[in-house]
């Protein structure tokens, strides 16, 4: 942690990223470990997690808060995810769509307002897979733009903005199913 201390400069930003720090650790940890099965790896990927938070670490504006704890969960959880497919092309034990698109190309987007009112947004969001609930809370719900988006979750600002495209279509096609099955 020392070494991390000494990327920040000003004394209020290490005080915050050491309660930070403390804090989320073992959350951090036990995610990544989760997803890595190995301590080691696990804590790699917490150590970059950390770096990537240092990055940040102005645009944070409490320690401990549900929005601060949702970053360093995501934050972790890309880096571990990511690990893991650049394991599998090293033991070269790669299913096909792990590293290709995951989702078919689609320019759709949806505006937040159009849905903000409809009671069964937060069901529909929950029934989304987890990397959509992520960059659509990342993006609505956190303001986040869509470069902070891409170094988050360490994509390209491209990605990042098909990624968000891709949700949106999905929660689209998610409230229609919702909205024809209530008729």
């Amino acid at each position: 942690m020392l070494f991390l201390m000494m990327m920040i400069d000003s004394e209020e930003e290490r005080s915050k990223f050491e309660l930070i720090y403390r804090t989320y650790r073992n959350l951090m940890f036990y995610v990544a470990r989760d997803i890595l099965n190995d301590d080691a790896a696990a804590e790699d990927a917490v150590q970059e997690a950390f770096v990537r938070i240092i990055e940040k670490i102005n645009k944070i504006s409490e320690a401990k808060c549900h929005k601060t704890k949702r970053l360093c969960v995501i934050i972790v959880k890309r880096i571990a995810i990511d690990m893991l497919r650049k394991r599998a092309v090293r033991e070269k034990d790669v299913a096909p769509d792990l590293l290709g698109e995951e989702f078919a190309d689609d320019t759709a987007t949806l505006a937040l307002e159009e849905v903000e009112e409809r009671y069964d947004l937060k069901q529909a969001i929950a029934k989304l897979p987890e990397r959509y609930r992520e960059v659509l809370l990342l993006r609505y719900r956190d303001e986040y733009s869509f470069a902070e988006m891409a170094q988050i979750l360490g994509i390209s600002e491209d990605n990042a903005r098909k990624l968000i495209s891709r949700a949106c279509a999905k929660l689209r096609v998610t409230l229609t199913r919702e909205e024809g099955r209530d008729k």
